[in-house]
This record gives C-alpha cells, structure tokens and sequence, in this order.
C-alpha cells in the first residue's frame, strides 16, 4: 500500500495541522503476511523433531515464526499426522471481498503429491488481540460428502521408548500408528517439548486420497477449499472467507476475520511415504 501524507490545503498552500508539527507522521505500511504466529501444535510425523529441533514450547514457536512471519516460501512447517495445526494472525483484519479470493495459503503441494489441511477463521469479536472466539470451517469441496467425519477426535501417546512407532485412538474405536521409517531418523515423532504425554486433537477429517498406482502411491488433490492441496500457483492455494460454516454447518457471514488455522486433515500412514502431514510455507492476503 502506498504511505500517505495529510495536509490542509489552503488557498494553494500547505500548512501544518494543528497538532505543532509541520505534517502528520506517515502511515505505517501495512503487511500482506504473517505478523505473528499464536499457537504451533504439530501432532506427531516424520518431520516433527527435524525441521524444528526445539526443548520447549515457547522455543518451538519462536523457531516456527522465523519462517512464517514476514514473507512466504522462507520454509515449511510440518504439521504432523491428522488434527496438527498452527494459528496465524496478521497486523491488520482481512476483509472480505465479495465475489473473490481473499487470502492464499502457501504450501509445497504439487500433481500426485498432496496433503491436505482444513483452514478454520476467526475474529476478534472481544478485541483482546487473542484466537479465542468461535472458530469457522472454510467448507472446501469435500465437507458435505458422507465420507468426512466430522467431530472427529484423536488422541497420540508418547511412545516408550521415544524411537517407537506412535500409537493414536479416535473416538470411533479406530487405533493406528504414525510409524517410523528409514528415511527420518530423529530421536522421536513425537513432539519432544510437549510436556504431556497424550496429544489430543479435534476437527474434521477427510477421506483418504493415496491411489496406488502400480508400486507407488499417488496423493490426489481435492477440488478445492484445503492447504497443501493445490500448486502455490494456482487459484486452488486461495481461499474465501464466504465459505465460512459454523459448527452445524450453517454459513455464517462474516465482515473481515483476524485468524487462519491450518489443521492438517487427514489420518493415513502409506510404505515408502509415512504419514500424510500438511506443510505450510505462508500465508498472504490477497487485496
């Protein structure tokens, strides 16, 4: 945006306002990007130890906003297995725009390789600065389908010894692991700084999408409406805060929002592959 000056014009001069200086301090720019990351909770994955190597909890969100805040495609997060998700906001609300894409999500999707995630929104109704209101679904193609679950709910437990595969429970009597492999070889998938020893996440989950093809595992991209769905450069990465839904999937209408969550979506575990977990490289307002 382009800074701006205000003077009083009078009779073809400029004179200073009335506050003692000879103009107005100008306008500070505002940014397209992340300003501030308010919460990193990667479920466990073959990245989660690797591409952030942190002791604590405040230490693994000081890493994560080095690569988020400011511009995008500095790097990835990992968001681990289903239900990990991070929680973004920006120095200004995004508005939004009728009849067009309002924001973009960045992550390294490409054509047989995609992992999506749910984007959730958020105003700050109470004007504390903080994600504590209610949160909104961006309905993207797949949520009316009776294949995704939604009110899903898992839990992932510390593995004993740290190296083990990590055993996780959902609530429809499902269990499964986020199993270890050759390629990744970190002490732990499990998020070493987390101080409990049960993760627990809910959300939405969606429908596999690995196609075996002959000996390989191809991730299909949805439609539309996920991160780390599409290529970065196409209208696939951007999203619409008209798709809003409440929890009973009502529409809502919504003026501007002030925060993104990123929640990757689906839980399946491939050979060769590991854990379909969403990456997220920035995110940018489009107008």
């Amino acid at each position: 945006m382009k800074r701006t000056l205000q003077y009083i014009l009078l009779a073809g001069l400029l004179l200073p306002s009335c506050n003692g200086s000879d103009s107005e301090e100008p306008q500070k720019e505002l940014s397209p990007y992340i300003s501030k990351v308010y919460a990193y909770c990667p479920a466990p994955g073959q990245f989660v130890n690797e591409l952030v190597s942190a002791t604590n909890e405040s230490e693994a969100l000081a890493m994560i906003s080095e690569t988020l805040v400011g511009v995008v495609n500095k790097g990835l997060v990992t968001l681990g297995a289903w239900g990990g998700y991070v929680i973004v906001g920006f120095d200004h609300p995004i508005e939004n725009m009728s009849g067009q894409y309002d924001f973009k999500v960045y992550g390294n999707a490409s054509s047989g390789s995609s992992e999506p995630g749910i984007v959730y929104v958020s105003s700050d109704v109470n004007g504390n600065g903080q994600p504590d209101d209610a949160w909104y679904e961006l309905a993207g193609s797949e949520y009316h389908s009776d294949s995704t679950v939604h009110s899903y709910r898992c839990v992932y437990y510390r593995p004993d010894p740290a190296d083990g595969d990590v055993l996780w429970k959902d609530n429809s009597g499902m269990t499964g692991y986020v199993e270890r492999n050759a390629y990744h070889v970190q002490s732990s998938y499990y998020p070493i700084w987390a101080k409990a020893d049960s993760l627990i996440f809910e959300g939405s989950r969606l429908l596999s999408n690995a196609e075996l093809k002959g000996s390989i595992y191809v991730l299909n991209g949805f439609d539309w409406g996920y991160a780390d769905n599409k290529p970065n450069n196409t209208d696939g990465a951007c999203f619409d805060i008209d798709w809003a839904v409440d929890a009973n999937g009502k529409s809502v209408s919504l003026k501007s929002i002030d925060f993104v969550k990123i929640q990757t979506a689906q839980q399946q575990c491939l050979p060769n592959i590991g854990e379909t977990s969403t990456e997220v490289a920035g995110v940018e307002i489009l107008h």
